[in-house]
């Protein structure tokens, strides 16, 4: 979605009046500054995982095995067998 709003981007108007390019780099700053987080931790993450790059998206992408014993135990799944081995 990021990238089709910058592709289409035509600056930001209030009826007739076009703000600042000062104003809209303040807002694009503001934007980014927390979306870059996101790709920063992402990125980070990939980099510390071992494995080929297909490995280490499966396991960043799979619960951990502690969120999957909370998950079961709390909604009472303790009878499947898929849940029981983790």
């Amino acid at each position: 979605m990021f990238l089709f709003s910058v592709v289409q981007w035509s600056g930001v108007w209030y009826g007739k009046y076009k703000y600042p390019d000062w104003a809209e780099c303040i807002g694009w700053i503001l934007a980014l500054s927390s979306m870059m987080w996101i790709l920063g931790v992402a990125v980070y993450k990939l980099a510390k995982q071992r494995g080929t790059i297909v490995e280490r998206l499966r396991q960043l992408t799979r619960p951990s095995k502690e969120v999957m014993r909370a998950i079961a135990k709390r909604e009472n799944l303790s009878g499947f067998r898929e849940y029981d081995s983790l």
